[in-house]
């Protein structure tokens, strides 16, 4: 599912970190997963001014990326994008983000899958990973640099066709099986020739 977004006015009114600003993520019945939770009211998408495309990337690069630079988070929704432009997954950035939520453990990104009620309580790592998902949505660029004219090519050229990445300290069996592709911060980012032969050639 996405954000149950609560105290936002007030949250967003103040200027520092505010360890009391809390919006639920995740949590579920326990007879319903959150895979059958995606598709929320869109008045919750409205009171933070985004699109339910948004939203998922943006929940995506908090949960997944929160830690790392912007450049970092760009990379990161970059891989999500690829995938949505790939037929090997799902077509729509949601989609990726939610693939397999309903398998526990399972899935392709763990916060969606582990039964865990995640929660935003860092206001600034909020907005930064949201501004880096408006920008790749809207086509619009996060404020890098001036010859910047999409937040993709803020990357290099081989890190921009990435469709895998992993934290630095794990090492998973698929990682041999894939073309490194470079590193940014904690992940470390690779391409599937079979994936990226269904992408646009140009990204």
């Amino acid at each position: 599912m996405l954000m149950v977004f609560a105290a936002i006015k007030s949250a967003y009114a103040a200027t520092d970190i505010n360890e009391n600003y809390e919006t639920k993520f995740g949590g579920f019945p326990t007879n319903v997963s959150q895979h059958d939770l995606r598709e929320l009211t869109p008045n919750l998408f409205v009171q933070e001014n985004m699109t339910r495309e948004s939203g998922c990337l943006a929940a995506a690069l908090y949960f997944e990326a929160r830690g790392e630079s912007k450049m970092g988070q760009i990379a990161v929704a970059q891989v999500i994008l690829n995938r949505a432009r790939s037929r090997f997954y799902p077509n729509s950035l949601c989609g990726v983000v939610w693939q397999n939520s309903h398998k526990h453990n399972r899935c392709q990104f763990s916060f969606t899958c582990d039964n865990k009620m995640d929660m935003i309580r860092n206001r600034n790592a909020w907005m930064q990973a949201k501004n880096v998902a408006q920008a790749f949505v809207s086509g619009n660029t996060p404020k890098l640099a001036s010859n910047v004219t999409s937040p993709a090519y803020a990357l290099s050229k081989r890190t921009r066709r990435s469709t895998h990445y992993h934290a630095t300290y794990v090492r998973p069996y698929w990682s041999r099986k894939l073309q490194r592709m470079g590193k940014i911060g904690r992940h470390v980012f690779y391409v599937s020739a079979r994936v990226e032969r269904t992408m646009p050639k140009e990204i």
